[in-house]
C-alpha cells in the first residue's frame, strides 16, 4: 500500500490511460496514477460541485449548484445558459448502454439527454418525487432513481418510443420512502435509508399495470343529486360538489386522483379525496376532467368528464351591459356639461368682477387726483410765482408733473413693484409737506427682509390712507405733527403701517361736519377694490384702522395696518 495525501477529495473516477479525475468541493483535478497523483489540469469553481462523470466520448460532465457544465478539448462550457432545464441543481449523472445521459435533479425530476434532444420525467409522469437523491443503471439498462418519496425505475420502450415509469414505496415493502443511495449486489439492489437497508430483487417485482377506470358517480347542486354528464344551470345554482371513484381491485385505498376544471383551473389538482367542490363559478362553459392512479403509478387511460354551462343573470347579459354603458355615458355627458356650464358661469362672473375692478380703479384714479389737490397745487405754484420765487415754483411744478405721470402710468397694471409705489408716495409727501409749509414731519422705513424690487402690491393702495392721515388728522392739529410709514415682512405677509399723531377720527369727524370743504373718497374706493380682489382670487388682503389713545383715553392719533399676502397673483 502507498499513502498519498489527497485531502478533501470526495470522489475519484477513472479517465483515459493511467489518469483519474479527483473531485473536491469546489475543484476538479486531472491526475496521473503512476506519478503520485500529479495534476496536469485543475478546474476551480466558485460554487459547490455535487458530481462528475466522464462519458464514453471522453467528455467530462460536471454537476454544480447552478446546473450542468461540461469539459472537453480543454474548454469549460455552461449548458444552463441556453437551456433552462439544465440551470437547476443536478446531483447525479450517468450514461446508459445506448449513450444517453441521465441526470437526477433536486426539484426537476430526471432529465435525459439523447443527442441534442432533452426529455424531462417528473412526478406528474409517475416519478416518485421531483427531489431525487441517487441514481443507478442496472444490466437491463433500467434506470433506478431514489428520492425522498420512494423508489422509481424508468425503462425506455423503444417500440412505443416512450418511457415507462414505475414507483415503489413503503406500501410495496420498502423500509422507508427516504432512498438515499442505490448499489447492486449480484442480481439484487441494496437501498440505503436513514433507518436501515432494503434489499430488493428486481426480477420478482410485479406492477399493477392495469390502469384504474374512473367514473363520476353523482353531482350535488344545492343539496340536490344529479346524475348526468352535461348540466345547464342558472346563476343561482353555481355551488356544487362532484363525486367520483377510481376502481382498483388491488390496494383500493391507495388510489390517487388529479382533476381540473377547464375554464377555471390552469393546472391539475392532485388529491386522495373522491370529491371536489366549486363555489360561485362565473357564467360560462366548463369541463370537469378527473383521472385516477393506482398504487403502481398507472393513470387512467380515459378520464371521466362532466360538461357544465352556467347561464348569466339578467344584469350579467350583454344587453344589460350595453344599456348600463349608455346610461353611464349619458351621466358623464351631463356631469361634463354641468361642469362646463359652471366654468362658463364662473368665467362670466370673473369678467364682471374684473369690470368692477376696472371701474373701481378709475374711481380711485379720479379720487387720487381730486380737484382740491390739483387746485391747491396750482395755487401753490402761483404763490411761489407772486413771491418772485421762480426756482421753488419750478421745482414744485416738476414734482407735480412727475406725480401726475405716475398716476396715469400705474392706474392700469393690477400689481406694481413696491419700489415704484414708494417712489410715488415719497413724491406725494414732498408736495404735501411743501404745500402745507412743513406743518408735519414724515418718515418711510422698510425692513431689511423686504425686497422692494420683488414684492408687488396693488397700485395706488397706500396713498388714500396717507392722504386721509394728512388732511383729517395732522391738518387739524395745533402744532407740528408726525406721520410714520413702516413696511415689514412677517410669515409671507407684507405689513404696511401708517401712523399719525393727529387729532383722531372722532374729532376729525366733528371738524369735517362743521367745515365740509374736503371730502375724501379714496378710502372707500380702495376698500371696494380690495373686496373685489379677495373675491376673485380667494385672497385675504385686509385693512385694520385703530384709534390711538393715551393712558387717560385721550385721542393721540390713528393707525392704519394693511396686510398683503406675498402670493397674491391676478
Amino acid at each position: 500500500y502507498e499513502v498519498i495525501d489527497t485531502r478533501g477529495v470526495k470522489k475519484i473516477i477513472k479517465s483515459k490511460g493511467n489518469m483519474v479525475w479527483l473531485l473536491r468541493a469546489r475543484m476538479i483535478m486531472h491526475c496521473d496514477l503512476e506519478n503520485k497523483f500529479k495534476s496536469d489540469k485543475e478546474i476551480i469553481f466558485n460554487q459547490y460541485i455535487d458530481d462528475i462523470y466522464e462519458d464514453s466520448k471522453g467528455i467530462l460532465w460536471i454537476c454544480a449548484m447552478n446546473g450542468l457544465w461540461n469539459y472537453k478539448d480543454d474548454s469549460l462550457s455552461y449548458l444552463g445558459e441556453n437551456n433552462k432545464l439544465l440551470s437547476g441543481r443536478i446531483i447525479d449523472i450517468l450514461e446508459d448502454y445506448n449513450g444517453h445521459l441521465w441526470m437526477a435533479t433536486r426539484g426537476k425530476g430526471v432529465i435525459i439527454k439523447s443527442g441534442e434532444v432533452f426529455h424531462n420525467i417528473k412526478q406528474t409522469d409517475g416519478l416518485a418525487s421531483n427531489m431525487c437523491r441517487d441514481m443507478f443503471i442496472d444490466k437491463e439498462n433500467t434506470v433506478w432513481v431514489g428520492s425522498n418519496n420512494g423508489l422509481s425505475n424508468i425503462k425506455y420502450l423503444k417500440e412505443r418510443k416512450r418511457f415507462e415509469v414505475n414507483m415503489y414505496s413503503k406500501k410495496q415493502g420498502l423500509l422507508s420512502n427516504e432512498v438515499n443511495y442505490i448499489i447492486a449486489r449480484d442480481n439484487d439492489l441494496l437501498l440505503a435509508h436513514n433507518n436501515g437497508i432494503t434489499i430488493i430483487k428486481p426480477h420478482l417485482l410485479k406492477n399493477n399495470s392495469v390502469p384504474p377506470p374512473v367514473y363520476i358517480t353523482q353531482v350535488m347542486i344545492n343539496n340536490k343529486i344529479y346524475k348526468s354528464d352535461s348540466l345547464q344551470l342558472n346563476y343561482s345554482r353555481n355551488y356544487f360538489k362532484v363525486n367520483y371513484i377510481g376502481l382498483s381491485y388491488k390496494n383500493q385505498g391507495t388510489v390517487e386522483y388529479k382533476y381540473k376544471m377547464e375554464g377555471l383551473d390552469t393546472s391539475w389538482v392532485y388529491t386522495g379525496y373522491t370529491s371536489a367542490q366549486f363555489q360561485t363559478l362565473n357564467p360560462g362553459d366548463y369541463k370537469f376532467i378527473v383521472y385516477a392512479k393506482n398504487n403502481d403509478g398507472y393513470w387512467s387511460s380515459k378520464p371521466a368528464t362532466l360538461y357544465l354551462t352556467i347561464f348569466p343573470a339578467w344584469w350579467q347579459t350583454w344587453a344589460f351591459r350595453l344599456l348600463a354603458f349608455i346610461i353611464l355615458v349619458a351621466v358623464i355627458y351631463i356631469l361634463i356639461k354641468k361642469r362646463l356650464d359652471k366654468i362658463k358661469k364662473r368665467d362670466s362672473e370673473k369678467e364682471e368682477l374684473q369690470s368692477k375692478i376696472s371701474t373701481a380703479e378709475l374711481k380711485a384714479l379720479r379720487a387720487q387726483m381730486n380737484p382740491h389737490f390739483i387746485f391747491n397745487a396750482i395755487n401753490s405754484v402761483q404763490y411761489f410765482i407772486t413771491r418772485n420765487d421762480p426756482e421753488s415754483s419750478q421745482k414744485y411744478l416738476a414734482k407735480f408733473a412727475r406725480l401726475i405721470r405716475y398716476v396715469v402710468e400705474n392706474s392700469k397694471p393690477a400689481l406694481i413693484p413696491l419700489k415704484t409705489e414708494l417712489e410715488a408716495l415719497n413724491l406725494y409727501l414732498e408736495l404735501e409737506s411743501l404745500r402745507f409749509e412743513n406743518r408735519f414731519n414724515y418718515s418711510v422705513t422698510v425692513s431689511n427682509n423686504v425686497d422692494i424690487n420683488f414684492a408687488h402690491i396693488p397700485s395706488m393702495l397706500m396713498q388714500p390712507y396717507v392722504e386721509n392721515a394728512i388732511w383729517h388728522g395732522l391738518m387739524h392739529k395745533n402744532g407740528k405733527g408726525n406721520l410714520i410709514i413702516a413696511i415689514e415682512l412677517k410669515e409671507e405677509i407684507l405689513k404696511c403701517t401708517i401712523s399719525d399723531d393727529g387729532v383722531g377720527r372722532k374729532k376729525s369727524a366733528e371738524t369735517k361736519s362743521a367745515h365740509p370743504s374736503h371730502k375724501s373718497m379714496g378710502m372707500s374706493i380702495t376698500k371696494e377694490r380690495l373686496d373685489i380682489i379677495n373675491q376673485m382670487n380667494n385672497t385675504k388682503l385686509s385693512v385694520v384702522i385703530e384709534d390711538l389713545t393715551d393712558e387717560q383715553g385721550n385721542a393721540t392719533g390713528t393707525s392704519v395696518k394693511i396686510s398683503i399676502p406675498m402670493q397674491i397673483d391676478f
